[in-house]
């Protein structure tokens, strides 16, 4: 695969501008089918010694090369302005291996390697094709908020190497041993990190709000759901502390999430807006993992994909906004239905889909983190119901200030071009069908 990716990409390296959209389309959509090929059971589907996928793994996989594909295509600025185009398909390319090793294998260890190794290109795409002065700041919070995780982790997985004495993530299901508890902390504290839960997610917003469109997509679509990965495969050897604890932990970062979708309420930025909403559907994510129940599993499963799809499509389509008006104030943008109606229509979409309205794919994985929740206690009905109706609030918020009103900023860009329908429609198809057979990802 490795070499596959290699000669592929190298193509588009050497491509001009007239083929770059047919290279990437080629590249990312041939590794799609490509991994088709793979067989699907129930079990687990070995590679070699150290690589295999189950389920979720394979789901995510899917994911990484689809969000990839449609980053790929959203930067298309940065080949028609000649900013260093080749240095950023190096570093789209080792991002994109960091990610697919670390959804691809079942050793923890090199699970761990790949998982920090993954920072190293998303940093170096910030700082080095961030749009404002402020990127630095951004990178360092990154950097520093993803360190003070990093270290707990390793640790941990040495402790559990000797206890457990195997890394196998799918012998962790099956261990008769559990770990101390102390050690839920040394491992899945990266992991809060890196999706991020409250308290631990000031780093998120500002490396979305300074990073290119391309960053920001992977980040929100892919970069998140590690950390849920992660914290999937962990959760097996903490369950008897977790029954212990884990209302308090539910009740934390369900709190966090109403928080959280507060602040939504309150941002001019676009960018800041998408990227506090992220925060807060993966407290709902945290909420289905530490209910501890099946239908939890399910939801959250579910969110991590169509989150993945929808974060990602906000961020795309802000972009969009962003090169034809240069500015993503909420204070400025009005009226974009007179100048682009087109993008209105693919706007309200993505917007009821990140507020979970039928007939999309949120709405599934909110209605089973809801089941799976309330199971646990009636009382997180409470947070839930204000989540839900906050995120309601919020999407519409960011729809209609921008859409309706007077024109304040005008602009002579051209209508939505072909390729970026392609890349709006190619976010909410997804949405959309996933929900037509349930039998890919259950």
């Amino acid at each position: 695969m490795l070499g596959f990716l290699l000669f592929n990409f190298s193509l588009i390296l050497l491509s001009s501008q007239l083929t770059f959209f047919v290279l990437c389309s080629f590249v990312c959509l041939s590794m799609v089918i490509w991994a088709l090929k793979f067989p699907l059971s129930e079990g687990v589907n070995h590679l070699s010694l150290v690589f295999g996928y189950d389920i979720l793994g394979y789901i995510l996989v899917f994911l990484t090369l689809w969000i990839v594909y449609l980053g790929l295509l959203s930067s298309g600025i940065l080949f028609r302005e000649k900013i260093n185009f080749s240095p950023f398909i190096f570093l789209s390319l080792l991002l994109l291996l960091t990610l697919l090793v670390t959804f691809l294998t079942y050793d923890a260890l090199m699970f761990y390697f790949s998982f920090e190794a993954s920072l190293i290109p998303l940093l170096l795409l910030i700082v080095g094709y961030g749009a404002q002065p402020e990127k630095l700041r951004a990178g360092l919070y990154m950097l520093f908020y993803t360190m003070f995780g990093s270290l707990p982790l390793l640790l941990g997985l040495f402790f559990s190497l000797n206890f457990l004495h195997s890394l196998n993530f799918f012998y962790f299901s099956l261990c008769p041993y559990e770990l101390p508890y102390i050690l839920f902390f040394f491992i899945n504290g990266a992991f809060f990190i890196k999706l991020p839960g409250y308290l631990v997610h000031l780093w998120l917003p500002k490396a979305h709000v300074e990073a290119p469109v391309f960053g920001s997509m992977i980040l929100a679509g892919v970069m998140l759901s590690m950390g849920g990965y992660g914290m999937l495969r962990f959760i097996p050897l903490f369950l008897s502390y977790l029954i212990l604890y884990g209302d308090l932990i539910l009740s934390f970062f369900l709190g966090g999430g109403v928080i959280m979708s507060i602040v939504c309420l309150s941002q001019s930025d676009m960018k800041g807006l998408v990227a506090y909403s992220s925060v807060g559907h993966m407290s709902m994510f945290l909420g289905g993992v530490f209910s501890l129940s099946i239908y939890g599993y399910m939801g959250a499963l579910v969110i991590m994909l169509a989150h993945g799809f929808t974060s990602s499509g906000l961020f795309s389509i802000v972009n969009m906004v962003y090169e034809r008006l240069h500015t993503r104030s909420l204070l400025m943008i009005r009226g974009l239905m007179m100048l682009f109606p087109g993008l209105s229509l693919l706007w309200f979409i993505l917007s009821v889909s990140n507020m979970a309205a039928p007939p999309f794919l949120n709405l599934l994985g909110e209605l089973f983190l809801s089941f799976g929740i309330v199971s646990v206690s009636l009382f997180y009905m409470v947070p839930l119901g204000l989540m839900f109706f906050l995120a309601g609030c919020y999407s519409l918020y960011l729809f209609s200030i921008s859409q309706h009103g007077k024109v304040w900023v005008f602009s002579t860009s051209p209508p939505l071009s072909v390729k970026e329908c392609l890349i709006l429609w190619g976010h909410i198809y997804p949405l959309l069908l996933i929900v037509l057979n349930l039998s890919l990802i259950f």
